[in-house]
């Protein structure tokens, strides 16, 4: 009998650094961390957050979609 392909277990992990607070009107930095704590390459990871209502996206790196109220 032939073994199955092994498989990797990737870990990744999502964090949000923002301030605790903000000025309305102006504007602040939001970023959105992913790590994979595995030696094993992940592709294909799409990372969405929603955009708080008031808030305006201005630009990322690298470039973001915008759907809705959600940032892609």
């Amino acid at each position: 009998a032939n073994a199955l392909p092994s498989r990797a277990a990737h870990s990744l992990t999502v964090e949000a650094v923002c301030p605790e607070s903000v000025v309305f009107g102006q504007e602040y930095r939001y970023e959105i961390v992913v790590r994979n704590g595995s030696p094993t390459a992940v592709g294909g990871v799409r990372v969405e957050d929603e955009v708080p209502a008031g808030a305006k996206y201005v630009g990322s790196d690298p470039p973001a979609e915008m759907a809705g109220d959600k940032l892609a």
